[in-house]
């Protein structure tokens, strides 16, 4: 207790310092490398078997903004509730770039209970691929893969994924645009 305690400390001593002498940090550059995804995307796709949740077709909004003076982007997923998608995720990722490990990083949370942390190395050529560990309700952590890819001008292609023991398998996978 007493090192969280002294560590937040810390943290307050450094932004009161940086601010008492008129330094605001300025946003991280390679957070203009996510532009493209700012904005509100319809996506329409398919969700694969899941303890809880059937196959089926799923509709969902994805909406992307800058928050926190540019130091993160907001992500909200919400999934349409339909017969054939009774239980919808909703889900927030926190994206923001640290500078140390040269990687942009989340946070995930979702209505599931699901919570996480992914990282990027941004964009590979048309692909942005997140990779990290979610864990649902308990410690167990799973791997998880979510790949955007650019299929136009306003258009990429969405691929959720978990990692079992038989390798990769799709959470969901879509197609969203503007």
């Amino acid at each position: 207790m007493r090192i969280r305690l002294l560590a937040l400390l810390i943290i307050l001593l450094s932004s009161a310092t940086a601010m008492s002498a008129g330094e605001k940090p300025k946003p991280a550059a390679e957070l203009g490398k996510l532009k493209f995804f700012v904005g509100k995307w319809r996506c329409k796709g398919k969700l694969y078997p899941m303890p809880g949740r059937p196959e089926g077709p799923y509709v969902a909004t994805i909406t992307i903004k800058p928050e926190l003076d540019g130091h993160w982007a907001s992500v909200k997923y919400v999934e349409r509730k339909t017969k054939k998608n009774p239980v919808p995720v909703k889900a927030i990722f926190w994206y923001s770039y640290d500078a140390k490990k040269k990687k942009y990083v989340s946070v995930y949370m979702n209505n599931w209970g699901a919570r996480g942390h992914l990282m990027s190395s941004g964009w590979n050529g048309k692909a942005w691929v997140d990779e990290g560990t979610v864990s649902v309700g308990g410690d167990e952590k799973v791997k998880m893969r979510m790949t955007s890819t650019k299929t136009g001008k306003g258009k990429f292609k969405l691929a959720a994924e978990f990692h079992g023991k038989k390798g990769w398998f799709p959470f969901n996978t879509g197609n969203c645009r503007r």
